[in-house]
């Protein structure tokens, strides 16, 4: 569809007041031959970090990128054809060589499964922004359980393992 005709259905449906608040987002390449990547980079240094942090953000197959909290390293979400993956690739593996990176890892993601949850608003409080304890919430899954094990006589045990926090 084009972009005038875009517009003007989204104009109508505007005037008529079935959409009350939008975001777009629009993808740098066409769909049938991209491919979505989730993307860890290890960054030797802090310097490293900061200056991939800016340079990743000003590229167009950047969709979101963030600091990954106690490590020198950034979740990145690439959006990119899949002719340039295998450049993608060889960049980064210079990079490593060369000690800009300590490492990198991906996967390849399908738009059509993901899905999204966001935070309750109860969480969140203007002055001081989200609190969220995940392991408040993992206490909460061991009171479940417990009642599950006293049921079915089977015991359920979560491990604690440090969850990378994203800024």
């Amino acid at each position: 569809m084009t972009v005038p005709a875009v517009k003007y259905r989204f104009d109508n449906l505007a005037k008529s007041g079935f959409i009350r608040e939008y975001v777009i987002d629009m993808l740098p390449f066409a769909p049938e031959i991209s491919d979505l990547y989730e993307m860890v980079l290890d960054f030797q240094t802090r310097e490293g970090l900061a200056l991939g942090e800016k340079v990743l953000s000003s590229l167009p197959m950047v969709l979101t990128l963030s600091r990954v909290e106690g490590a020198n390293s950034i979740a990145v979400r690439i959006y990119l054809p899949r002719t340039q993956m295998n450049n993608l690739l060889t960049m980064f593996s210079a990079l490593t060589r060369r000690g800009v990176l300590a490492g990198f890892t991906y996967v390849l993601l399908d738009p059509m499964t993901i899905r999204t949850q966001t935070f309750a608003y109860k969480f969140y409080e203007d002055s001081t922004g989200w609190h969220y304890d995940n392991l408040e919430y993992f206490e909460d899954l061991r009171k479940v359980s417990s009642a599950f094990d006293r049921e079915n006589g089977m015991r359920v045990i979560f491990q604690t393992a440090p969850v990378p926090s994203f800024q």
